[in-house]
């Protein structure tokens, strides 16, 4: 944990999500503070992905409390909760969620467009980004010709195109070579280092060593902590 992590800005109590009388997640605990990388380790079907969109504020809870930002997320009307999604969390999904025929650069310059960052310095983020990343030679394919690995690092950059305090990543080296792996750990590494909160969920036990905590989930719950 490194300095200033003592700040909670994730604050997750008691959550518990049903889906059609089926319990996904159950008793869940968990804080991640400022300048922290946390890790949410467990098999498919664990929870871990259903706990970061619960946090993103996507899905409804059946039970508990999700503050980000100091704001109680469940009490929020949807409009006030997209707000603080742009405002605050930079968030990748194992979908990517890209639009397949803008390119590259453009996907990965989606985030400060939306937020009203000039096109000029949009474009000059996303490729410095889309560089750190190994996608140099890529900027102008579309993202339906590109790898999985590539959509996936494209994805990454748009999450990170803007300095939000927090970074929610679902399986963000699931798809990549060492290198690019590499790549992908050093950035996060990075974010960390400058103050942000990182929740990252995967299968991949090379971005264990990353995190300052490593969360083993199993059925809907956090087992135990490492």
């Amino acid at each position: 944990m490194t300095e200033g992590s003592s700040d909670i800005g994730i604050d997750v109590t008691a959550v518990k999500v049903v889906f059609d009388g089926v319990t996904v997640l159950e008793e869940i605990d968990l804080q991640v503070g400022a300048g922290e990388i946390v890790a949410l380790k467990g098999s498919s079907g664990s929870g871990k992905t259903t706990l970061l969109h619960a946090i993103a504020g996507f899905v409804p809870l059946s039970g508990g409390q999700i503050s980000v930002a100091g704001q109680d997320i469940s009490s929020l009307p949807e409009k006030s909760r997209a707000k603080l999604r742009r405002e605050t969390l930079g968030l990748m999904t194992q979908d990517f969620h890209l639009l397949r025929k803008l390119s590259a650069e453009r996907n990965a310059a989606l985030a400060p467009l939306l937020a009203g960052v000039a096109p000029e310095e949009s474009m000059r983020t996303a490729r410095l980004l889309l560089d750190q990343l190994g996608l140099q030679d890529h900027y102008r394919a579309p993202a339906n010709r590109l790898s999985r690995g590539q959509r996936q690092r494209v994805a990454l950059a748009r999450a990170l195109a803007l300095p939000r305090p927090y970074l929610l990543l679902d399986e963000p080296t699931s798809s990549l070579d060492s290198d690019s792996r590499g790549q992908v750990l050093r950035l996060i590494e990075e974010r960390a280092a400058a103050g942000t909160a990182v929740l990252i969920a995967t299968h991949d036990e090379s971005v264990l060593p990353t995190a300052h905590r490593t969360l083993f989930m199993k059925g809907g719950r956090i087992l135990e902590e490492s």
